[in-house]
């Protein structure tokens, strides 16, 4: 499992797949917060949505119709002919504007993070080969089993909690 190029090969291809997509969904925000919004919003309220979707939107932007109250409004215990609520038009294209900012911000954030990501694979996946994982650590690193003997409550000599910990002379 150490030594598998096959997992390192999937595993980079994968990050380029989702570099692609990172940017895209980034690119595709930024391009939509300038295109005519209003207009696009305007189509999609009196076209595409269905009457449920122009009452849910209206729940939640707390507004009525889309311009003012006349304008394809969805009754409901606060969308009536006498509300004071105004339209939904205004705080809908905020609301769109806003999200599509934070979007394409986040994206084009997490991009340079991503890259960082990817090229440590790559890099990564250079050191490995047949013998990767199998010689011994440097000595620094081996364990010292008169150290792990003196530190346990059996086979020590030293009385950790009396005496405290003290250097060793090797």
């Amino acid at each position: 499992m150490l030594n598998n190029r096959a997992i390192l090969t999937f595993y980079n291809l994968f990050l380029w797949v989702c570099f692609g997509m990172i940017a895209a969904i980034g690119y595709v925000a930024y391009r939509k917060n300038k295109w005519n919004i209003e207009g696009k919003l305007s189509y999609q309220w009196h076209y595409e949505l269905t009457s449920d979707g122009r009452a849910r939107i209206q729940a939640n932007l707390h507004c009525c119709g889309y311009k003012a109250f006349t304008d394809f409004h969805e009754r409901s215990n606060k969308c009536f002919p006498r509300t004071l609520l105004p339209g939904c038009k205004f705080k809908y294209q905020n609301f769109t504007i806003e999200a599509l900012k934070i979007t394409w911000i986040v994206a084009f954030s997490l991009i340079p993070l991503h890259l960082f990501v990817l090229i440590s694979a790559l890099l990564c996946s250079n050191h490995i080969n047949r013998k990767f994982g199998k010689n011994l650590p440097p000595k620094i690193y081996r364990l010292d089993y008169q150290g792990i003997v003196a530190g346990t409550p059996t086979g020590s000599s030293l009385n950790l909690h009396r005496d405290g910990l003290q250097q060793r002379n090797v």
